[in-house]
């Protein structure tokens, strides 16, 4: 036992007193690092296994060398010489240009310019530098001093940074008299450096030197010179490897896109991660300086599925980072593969016929000889969904983007940027203006936000223009118009307020409610079923089957508002109000808007919001009905006092108490004196503390007069005008054909009349089939998952789905599924003209109606719904021609068998199926 410790003991002294110089030199001459090594994203495929999203085989070239090493500059000269010979770039995202100077930072928005701005400089020592100069003796600065810090940091120009830099980072020795300009500015070595470079080149020395550095806050990492390198450029710089200290290249997967612009609305986009994510997603265990993340879609959806998991190399390295031998690898592994619903196939047909019917309304303009002008049909949506399962077959959105531009830095050219994220909105605006000769300004069109700085982003509130990465299948919300009538239809049946035989005389004129509803004609269609009303479009037989639905035995105000949204809310066109477990969505994996139909708590919501402007605009205007008075300001204002500020909000306020109470309209009369009463003694207190105020601080001279015809004209408009407006039945009759406030995205659209023809059965929509490993091992499989049941009765349904029959055969839309170019398959549909907006509004800004259509096929068993969306497409029977090219390719096999003489009216809807 002695002879074994004491031989241990002369080992440690061997080791650490004889050896220690020996051994001290080994471990500063060398040590070990963890390179990470990139796991393989997932693919995204179609239903039938065709690749929607993959990789593509690349080379990477990365430096993993140190600033301070003697061979830097003759190792990147070496570098760069080959890059330029072989006509590639550096992946250079360095936010400071040259020639001419400046920054350039990719986003759109001062506010987010200023952000930018400021973490760059201040992730280069500029926050420190000037808080030592201007206040060097203050620990805690106060916000006006933070603000005064920052405006000098922002006033730093692009080339008095860049020439800080050119000094920080040694680039003296890039010349030969470098010992002479060891000591000088950053300028005067710039000044020498162009003598012998070009500004990129200097510029390239710069971002590389200070890319080294950036990373060094995040441990060891190589830096990325270049991605998606040539073959032969990437051997050139291997075969030279062994003599270029630190420079690696290495094969890289990058992502692509093989059909461009194809479904990028499902698909999405990848792009690097932005600066206020790279603290989330380094604690999820991403390296922030090179990993990509999905942005968009269903890359952004389903990015831990995608992404795999990275493996890492244990390597040695030399005091100058060069690697000199692998110890152990731990290898990556690839993303999981998602295998979507949507079929590629028809997804193309589908694309192509609604760009060709936009593009046909878009050259028609005002020539269609009826008023309407459909120049500005940019922007459309179609769905199409197996009526069985809820499987998405088809998700259009247009106008879309190809994804393969955000892929890396170097695709987003200035241009490119200024499509996607700084359309200059005054500037099309003008052309748009010009082009349709419109009696607007472009400030009326796209107002500034803030109206006092003529720099200030433009708004678009008119939806005018066409937004590439907005979903207009799952986030726009548009009237239904008369495609919500098969839903009125189906609710009166069910209540037993109309028989599937029973007729209604059609009148030309509705009257109830103190109001008066025209028909869309002028003459009368005699006595309609349901069937008729629906082929028809019938206003007024659908006027007087809400009535009935109103005024059903038994039902209050209250119950009669929400009658229709009863039966909406099962059919999934929005959800009751203030419900937290009631699933109103389609289930859909993207991001989407739920709309919501017409009812009782939502229309009150919305008068109670819009209020405060009515209030405001008749106190401004000083007269409402038999009152008059001088007028009064109630806005808000940012040069208000706080006590000026109290006084208004609690006017506005206390309209809004009162409004949001319940008052129905059958409410006992005492308890309506009593609230008007209420209303009307605290308003008169309210206008009293206001006027004195403004007669105390501004001179004014408002009289107990004023205060009084204040306080009534508020207090009738608040009983007799915004309580009618929440509780009137007239607001019934309206939802009955679409109108009003309900407003629905077309894949909310398209599920509803899914749910109709299967008989009631409301299932969550999917867009992805399967997840499934490399191995092709199942992660995930997503079933068919019912949401709701409808309990229908089929006599009921069966007078429906006939009325929708009639509707292609000898209704709207006869001349598209009919006439002249019959389709033999039996279809239903409906078409919906819904207005953007009406007094002339629609037409001031250019736009026209909505267009749109639903439809499902075949009748006797339904298959498939669709529903198509074209915004100002004037009418719903142009988008019924996207319907028939999509009927026309689902069926294309039962078609070429059973009528091989049929002929389609859309070519491709046969040659994109083969």
């Amino acid at each position: 036992m002695f002879v074994l410790f004491f031989i241990i003991i002369i080992r440690l002294f061997n080791l650490q007193i004889i050896g220690f110089e020996d051994n001290l030199k080994l471990s500063t001459y060398y040590s070990q690092r963890q390179v990470s090594i990139r796991a393989s994203r997932g693919e995204i495929l179609d239903k039938n296994g065709e690749v929607l999203a993959t990789n593509v085989e690349s080379y990477i070239l990365e430096y993993s060398g140190i600033n301070n090493s003697d061979s830097f500059f003759e190792v990147i000269t070496e570098v760069l010489d080959i890059l330029d010979k072989n006509g590639e770039d550096l992946y250079n995202n360095f936010e400071i240009k040259v020639d001419p100077f400046r920054f350039e930072f990719a986003v759109t928005s001062e506010s987010e310019i200023r952000a930018k701005e400021l973490r760059f400089k201040n992730d280069r020592g500029y926050y420190d530098k000037l808080k030592k100069k201007y206040f060097s003796s203050i620990k805690d600065l106060t916000d006006n001093q933070k603000r005064e810090l920052e405006d000098s940091i922002i006033n730093i120009k692009a080339e008095d940074m860049f020439y800080d830099l050119i000094e920080e980072y040694d680039l003296y020795k890039l010349l030969d008299s470098s010992s002479e300009m060891k000591n000088s500015t950053g300028k005067e070595i710039y000044d020498e450096l162009i003598k012998k470079f070009t500004p990129k080149r200097i510029r390239d020395y710069v971002f590389i030197r200070d890319s080294i550095k950036m990373n060094s806050f995040s441990g060891f990492n190589p830096i990325i010179l270049a991605i998606d390198l040539d073959k032969e450029t990437a051997f050139e710089i291997m075969q030279k490897e062994i003599m270029l200290k630190g420079i690696t290249v290495s094969p890289r997967s990058i992502r692509y896109y093989p059909e461009g612009e194809f479904a990028s609305n499902i698909i999405g986009y990848i792009g690097a991660i932005d600066d206020n994510q790279k603290e989330k997603y380094q604690k999820d265990g991403y390296n922030t300086s090179y990993d990509t993340i999905g942005k968009s879609g269903i890359e952004a959806i389903f990015e831990s599925n995608l992404r795999g998991k990275h493996g890492s190399n244990i390597i040695k390295v030399d005091n100058n980072g060069t690697k000199k031998e692998d110890i152990m690898q731990i290898d990556p592994i690839p993303g999981d593969n998602i295998y979507l619903t949507i079929d590629k196939k028809l997804q193309k047909v589908t694309e192509r016929a609604l760009n060709d019917v936009m593009t046909g309304l878009q050259n028609t303009g005002n020539g269609h000889g009826t008023g309407l002008d459909t120049s500005n049909a940019t922007r459309g949506a179609a769905v199409v969904i197996d009526v069985n399962n809820g499987d998405i077959l088809s998700l259009v959105s247009l106008p879309n983007y190809d994804p393969n531009v955000f892929v890396s830095d170097e695709n987003m050219t200035p241009d490119i940027r200024k499509q996607y994220f700084a359309t200059d909105l005054k500037e099309f605006g003008e052309e748009y203006i010009e082009s349709r000769n419109l009696n607007i300004d472009v400030d009326e069109l796209f107002p500034l936000s803030d109206i006092n700085d003529p720099n200030s982003l433009r708004e678009d509130p008119n939806d005018v223009y066409p937004k590439v990465f907005f979903n207009y299948a799952t986030q726009g919300l548009i009237p239904p118009g008369s495609t919500f009538k098969p839903l009125t239809a189906i609710a009166a049946l069910e209540e037993g307020v109309i028989g599937p035989n029973e007729t209604i005389k059609d009148n030309l004129v509705f009257e109830a409610y103190n109001n008066k509803w025209t028909n869309l004609v002028n003459y009368t269609l005699g006595d309609i079923d349901v069937r008729d009303a629906l082929r028809s479009s019938n206003n007024h037989y659908f006027y007087q089957v809400a009535y009935r639905l109103y005024n059903r035995e038994g039902f209050s105000n209250k119950e009669g508002l929400d009658i229709l949204a009863k039966w909406a809310w099962q059919f999934g066109l929005g959800r009751p109000p203030n419900t937290t477990n009631y699933i109103s969505t389609t289930g859909i994996e993207l991001i989407e808007t739920t709309g919501q139909v017409f009812n009782l708590q939502s229309m009150k919501s919305n008068v109670i919001a819009l209020s405060t402007y009515n209030i405001i605009d008749i106190l401004n205007k000083g007269e409402f009905g038999r009152y008059i008075f001088n007028p009064i300001d109630i806005s808000k204002k940012t040069t208000d006092s706080e006590k000026l500020s109290k006084l208004k909000k609690e006017i506005k306020d206390f309209v809004k108490k009162i409004l949001d109470e319940d008052l129905p309209l059958d409410v006992d009369k005492g308890i309506l004196k009593e609230k008007t009463d209420y209303l009307n003694s605290n308003l008169n207190m309210l206008f009293s503390d206001i006027v004195n105020y403004y007669n105390e601080e501004f001179d004014t001279e408002y009289t107990n007069n004023d205060i009084e015809n204040m306080t009534n004209a508020i207090t009738e408009y608040t009983i007799y005008s915004l309580r009618t407006e929440i509780y009137t039945p007239g607001n019934v009759i309206n939802a009955s054909i679409g109108q009003g406030i309900s407003l629905f995205t077309p894949i909310q659209l398209a599920n509803y009349i899914a749910t109709l023809v299967n008989g009631g059965i409301r299932y969550k929509l999917n867009l992805v089939d399967k997840i499934v490993d490399i191995d092709n091992n199942i992660v995930k499989e997503y079933k068919p998952e019912i949401l709701d049941k409808v309990i229908l009765k089929s006599e009921n349904v069966d007078a429906v789905i006939e009325g929708m029959r009639r509707v292609t055969r000898n209704g709207s839309t006869a001349s598209v599924f009919t006439n002249a170019h019959y389709f033999p398959i039996e279809t239903g549909g409906k078409t919906g003209t819904a207005t953007f907006k009406e007094n002339g509004m629609q037409e001031r800004v250019g736009r026209a109606a909505y267009g749109v259509f639903v439809g499902f096929a075949p009748i006797d068993d339904p298959k498939i719904a669709v529903c198509v969306v074209i915004y100002d497409g004037g009418h719903g029977y142009f988008s019924s021609y996207v319907a028939r090219a999509i009927f026309e390719a689902y069926f294309k096999d039962e078609l070429q068998k059973n009528y091989p003489e049929y002929i389609p009216m859309f070519p491709y809807a046969y040659t994109l199926m083969d």
